[in-house]
């Protein structure tokens, strides 16, 4: 990775960039969705690169949450998640994991938290900082309590590559009756060792996609 960056450099590639994200990175990208996902994604209108995942989850929660929105987000969870929801104006709400269940999300527990202003499930499977990883059948659940109060669902999947002890990973957006209420994010940061490029990824439907890229112009 280090020589191929060296190269495009002295070869001349030093230019503005797409706000979205060079295309052949969005390609790649792309096919990396279909292979390891299952995910169908158009590379030139649902997906968007950024400086890292943190600031594409940034991206999501400006362009999603207003004042007053509840998240529903999994405790124990990254401080970061927490806090770009409440610079948003949103209110966290907690879905407390259990050692017992091996911090996988339970769908009893977010169902229970769900009110009139819930707008948005945060899910982060396999997750930071427990390292839990929720079962497919568990994120299904999750995701017919959306689809029953329309709420949108963020899965943070940057740690996909870290599975232990037989655990599958499963990405919600690769069901079609779920796809365009779910943002998936993923990151090259963890499974390529590349935390210092800040390279990390979001796909959607081509509205969200469409709104965040203006967003990150900015």
């Amino acid at each position: 990775i280090v020589e191929a960056a060296i190269k495009a450099m002295r070869d001349g590639f030093t230019h503005y960039t797409p706000n979205a994200g060079i295309l052949s990175l969005r390609e790649s990208i792309a096919r990396k969705l279909k292979r390891d996902n299952g995910i169908d994604a158009d590379p030139e209108r649902e997906v968007i690169v950024a400086p890292g995942a943190t600031e594409m989850l940034h991206l999501v929660m400006k362009t999603l949450i207003d004042p007053g929105d509840e998240v529903i987000l999994p405790d124990p969870f990254y401080p970061v998640f927490k806090g770009q929801i409440e610079l948003c104006g949103g209110v966290v709400r907690f879905a407390r994991l259990s050692e017992a269940d091996g911090f996988a999300m339970n769908p009893d527990v977010v169902a229970s938290l769900i009110t009139s202003k819930t707008k948005m499930i945060l899910i982060n499977s396999p997750s930071n900082p427990t390292g839990g990883v929720t079962p497919k059948e568990s994120l299904l659940k999750i995701a017919e309590l959306a689809a029953r109060h329309d709420l949108l669902i963020v899965s943070d999947e940057v740690y996909q590559a870290f599975l232990y002890d037989g655990a599958e990973h499963f990405s919600i957006a690769s069901c079609p009756e779920y796809r365009d209420r779910t943002i998936t994010i993923g990151s090259c940061s963890k499974t390529y060792a590349m935390t210092g490029w800040r390279v990390g990824y979001a796909c959607a439907n081509a509205a969200i996609i469409e709104r965040m890229t203006k967003l990150h112009e900015f």
